[in-house]
């Protein structure tokens, strides 16, 4: 977390150092991310970042916080996990929402695209945390349709979260990173794949 010193400044000091930081690191793997460029940018001292900030990986961890909060105000209730919604309606959302977020917020995508360029183990663990997390979030909405009776019983929820998250893995790293993806032509691939995981998983097939 950032220092009280970063957040005593105004907040339009506050955003410029930001908007440098998710430049650079936008713009090259977490590794290769040079303080230098953010100083040079801002026209910061270094004394006066390591008054902000402990090093390059706190600024970075704040970066993604700051991502991570932009995306539970934009998803909204679709991020309310304790609201009853059919899973596959739900994630049918998630998908939609996240071409939407990514086109609102092209500078965090710039910065996911390095995230999964990036080779050194601190970032490959947050990476991997991050999609068990997705997997075990999906067990758990599953069972619960399960015991709801919205999906077949004798499906084996945790082969179906697996799948799921593959899935979504693969999305994002094949679609939301487009830079010019096709959004009509994307929301049809996904009602298509929606549907073939509803007919899979329908208890009353």
């Amino acid at each position: 977390m950032p220092k009280q010193t970063f957040f005593n400044l105004s907040e339009s000091r506050q955003k410029m150092i930001l908007d440098a930081a998710l430049t650079e690191f936008g713009s090259r793997p977490f590794e290769y991310a040079n303080i230098s460029e953010i100083i040079r940018e801002t026209g910061i001292s270094r004394g006066s970042f390591y008054q902000y900030f402990d090093d390059k990986s706190d600024l970075f961890d704040y970066l993604l916080q700051m991502i991570g909060q932009a995306k539970a105000d934009f998803y909204g209730s679709l991020f309310d996990f304790q609201k009853d919604m059919p899973f596959l309606d739900r994630l049918e959302a998630l998908f939609i929402e996240g071409v939407r977020f990514s086109k609102t917020y092209p500078q965090y995508v710039n910065l996911s695209r390095q995230l999964i360029a990036s080779a050194d183990p601190r970032v490959v663990e947050q990476q991997k945390q991050s999609i068990d997390g997705a997997r075990n979030l999906f067990l758990t909405l599953i069972r619960h349709d399960i015991g709801k009776k919205r999906v077949r019983d004798d499906l084996d929820p945790n082969l179906f979260a697996t799948l799921v998250t593959d899935v979504m893995t693969h999305i994002m790293l094949g679609k939301y990173l487009e830079i010019n993806l096709d959004q009509d032509a994307f929301k049809a691939e996904i009602k298509q794949l929606i549907d073939l995981f509803r007919k899979g998983t329908n208890p009353y097939v």
